[in-house]
């Protein structure tokens, strides 16, 4: 007699754990798929276990053929469920395409051997028989636990010759319900007529339930999009395959407007855009990537350009939450098909770092068609980052020197340092690109201490009095006056290179007074070292001369933007702009001039100082030398 107490629990877990998983979203993965097949295998492996069961108890009441049906079903299933969980952990190990299929065709021979063996025990008796006296195991019975074991055993092996990419959970998940399938066969050989097994198997799904496929992993907390835990698995297995299009969306300003609008409002605006997008787009899956930034994934050869532009004209409408109306703005990245990248996490990486960039694009407005960056777009920044950080390491920075001349006779007085960096080819970088980035990646600090320490060898070098120079301007960023250090350190540098900081003329632009408790401290310390300070781009910020006089500035620059505007334009603003500042007590240096008509007007308003391409362009420092010399 066989006994069935244990049956029941185990098939109300498994109802259980059927109605919590489908009731949540679930991600198109190879994971779900192989779960959803052992939940059914289950279902019928029990349920063939007490049919067959029952049915030997009453074999004199049955015929041979329905024994021979009954049986075979349940072994065949055995066999099919030992396997499927095989399955299920080498699509959790993620073996590359390739050797995946080439690994499945051979280990599954075992499985196919067992499923011919069950068939033919109708005839051969090799598994099971039946004669007069009943059900009976055959020789061959022990093949089904040499089949799950030999399962197990590649599983475990499997994990740790190649599971070294996997998170801890998830290999303790694996050993955990392969311990317990081994524990179950054990059990199933000692004690074969108490129905066991499908107790153990339950274990093992539940198991499998908590470590891998509770849908609470892969979906946001408070979002109904799925994480970026489930992007990686979905790009994962794309990658295997014909790839994915990834459309990936951020929602500019998110952390201002938590702290202007609200936490709420924000998160419930976040939320109605995730149930549009969802319920506009149901054949793509969505993801929520934190702070405002989602991806939408789908197959490659779909209308994303429709997709795009829908979701595009859907932002100009403010989003509805809580009663209030918002107004939020989006960029957009692109990642096709032809992308090389090599791995899932690159791609995540580099989209991360793509929204980001997106984000911080503020001259781009939102019907604008540059409202969309490709990874291509993003590749340049990366190359750039990249290139920042190898002459950042190997001290390559190069500094190029731009003369600046008197006005009116334009003999050479100074002139102003300036960073370059070349990319692995030897290409000079553009310095609007490499300078946003240093300052955005935290390298400005130790680009512009480079820049410093090579003008001071150059000082040192080079007779600059022959070369026609009274001083040289260096660029002093935003972020490196709010260094607590770095007046100790730019001491440091002109003691080491015994250099008078009268040579030295820093230039701080506009833009960094709108802070300016934090720069006047340093900007007067570093006066009182002997510095002298230009304000550069004047005209381009919010500074007024109540401002100006709280810092020790000896000269202001012109901004490019007002000279060419004055030299096209000649209105009296500019005129009484510098005679305020020439009155007050300022020398001023008026940067672009580009033609001898320019050179002319802006002298004539009263510039001292003239800087532009009409004299040169920027000059590297053997070929200043040269020149100048």
């Amino acid at each position: 007699m066989w006994d069935f107490s244990l049956m029941m629990p185990c098939v109300l877990m498994l109802f259980t754990i059927l109605g919590f998983y489908f009731s949540e979203p679930r991600l198109p993965i190879r994971a779900n798929r192989t779960f959803m097949i052992l939940l059914a295998l289950e279902l019928f492996v029990m349920a063939s276990d007490i049919v067959s069961s029952l049915a030997d108890q009453n074999y004199q009441s049955l015929s041979s053929v329905s024994l021979y049906v009954a049986n075979t079903i349940y072994f065949m299933l055995f066999f099919a469920r030992s396997y499927w969980f095989y399955r299920f952990g080498l699509g959790v190990i993620h073996i590359a395409s390739e050797a995946q299929r080439c690994i499945e065709i051979l280990l599954s021979m075992p499985f196919w051997l067992g499923e011919a063996l069950c068939v033919s025990s109708a005839f051969t008796g090799a598994v099971f028989y039946i004669d007069s006296t009943g059900y009976h195991s055959g020789p061959l019975y022990g093949i089904l636990y040499l089949c799950s074991f030999l399962y197990i055993g590649l599983s475990l092996l499997l994990l740790f010759r190649r599971g070294q990419g996997l998170r801890r959970h998830e290999r303790n998940g694996l050993i955990a319900y392969n311990a317990i399938l081994l524990a179950g066969n054990v059990l199933r050989m000692l004690l074969p007529r108490v129905l066991v097994m499908d107790t153990f198997c339950t274990m093992a799904i539940t198991t499998i339930f908590f470590a891998f496929m509770n849908p609470h992993l892969y979906i946001d907390q408070s979002r109904i999009a799925f994480n970026k835990r489930g992007l990686r698995i979905l790009l994962s297995e794309a990658h295997e395959n014909d790839g994915l299009h990834v459309l990936g969306m951020v929602v500019k300003n998110y952390q201002q407007d938590r702290v202007v609008l609200g936490s709420k409002r924000i998160d419930g605006a976040i939320e109605s855009i995730c149930i549009w997008l969802m319920q506009s787009f149901p054949q793509n899956v969505l993801f929520y990537l934190g702070s405002g930034r989602l991806a939408m994934t789908g197959e490659n050869d779909a209308n994303w350009e429709d997709v795009y532009q829908r979701i595009r004209t859907r932002f100009f409408e403010p989003w509805e939450t809580d009663g209030n109306a918002l107004d939020l703005d989006v960029r957009f990245v692109n990642i096709d098909e032809t992308t090389d990248l090599n791995t899932p996490d690159v791609i995540i990486g580099t989209l991360l770092f793509a929204l980001e960039s997106a984000a911080r694009d503020s001259g781009t407005a939102p019907d604008s068609d540059k409202d969309i960056l490709s990874i291509e777009d993003i590749h340049e920044e990366i190359k750039t980052i990249r290139a920042l950080e190898r002459v950042l390491e190997h001290n390559e920075v190069e500094v190029f020197l731009q003369p600046i001349v008197l006005s009116g006779t334009h003999r050479l007085v100074g002139a102003e340092a300036l960073a370059r960096i070349r990319d692995e080819h030897g290409d000079i970088v553009p310095p609007s690109l490499f300078i946003p980035i240093a300052e955005h990646e935290g390298l400005i600090d130790k680009l512009g201490i480079q820049v410093l320490n090579k003008v001071c060898v150059f000082i040192t070098s080079h007779d600059l009095r022959q070369l026609g120079l009274q001083w040289i301007n260096i660029n002093l960023s935003p972020l490196q006056c709010v260094q607590r250090d770095i007046v100790e350190r730019f001491t440091q540098i002109l003691e080491q290179h015994d250099i008078s900081p009268d040579l030295i003329h820093l230039e701080i632009t506009e833009q960094s007074l709108i802070d300016y408790s934090l720069v006047e401290k340093q900007v007067l310390q570093l006066h009182d070292m002997g510095f002298r300070f230009s304000l550069d781009d004047y005209g381009t910020g919010y500074s007024n001369l109540v401002r100006l006089s709280d810092y020790p500035f000896a000269n202001i620059k012109l901004d490019m933007s007002l000279v060419h505007g004055y030299s096209n334009d000649k209105n009296y603003l500019l005129p009484v702009m510098v005679s305020a500042l020439k009155d007050v007590g300022y020398t001023i240096t008026a940067e672009g001039i580009e033609t001898e008509e320019m050179a002319l007007c802006i002298s004539d308003i009263g510039a001292d100082y003239l800087q532009g391409y009409l004299f040169s362009k920027p000059l590297p420092i053997d070929e200043f030398v040269r020149t100048y010399g």
